[in-house]
């Protein structure tokens, strides 16, 4: 998930990505999440704001697993899976965040990232 603005997140989830505020969702255990900030908060904006306009689209299940699972996937382009939020947000606006299209990110992909970025 990735922080949007004072209260909301934008998620992909089975339903699809879609904006969330911070009151419906519950941390259980916050030793198991890792928070990663841009070192510039200006990209970060802009990111958060790209990352906005996929809201509502559907969840792209095919493409989460094909960044897992070799073969020819045929994956929707109307759809997004978890990581590819927040990397294709940081992508379309010139500041990608790994050397790979989004579509192909993983999770451990961005984690993998951190070097460069404010924990």
């Amino acid at each position: 998930m990735m922080w949007l603005d004072t209260v909301n997140f934008i998620e992909a989830v089975d339903m699809g990505v879609r904006v969330i505020s911070y009151p419906r969702f519950f941390i259980i255990n916050p030793t198991e999440w890792t928070i990663l900030r841009h070192p510039d908060p200006n990209i970060g904006r802009l990111a958060a704001a790209e990352a906005r306009s996929f809201s509502h689209m559907k969840y792209g299940t095919a493409g989460a697993i094909a960044t897992k699972v070799p073969g020819n996937w045929k994956t929707d382009p109307a759809a997004m899976f978890c990581s590819q939020v927040i990397a294709a947000a940081y992508e379309n606006i010139g500041a990608p965040l790994v050397s790979k299209p989004s579509s192909k990110v993983s999770p451990n992909d961005l984690a993998a990232c951190r070097v460069g970025m404010l924990l």
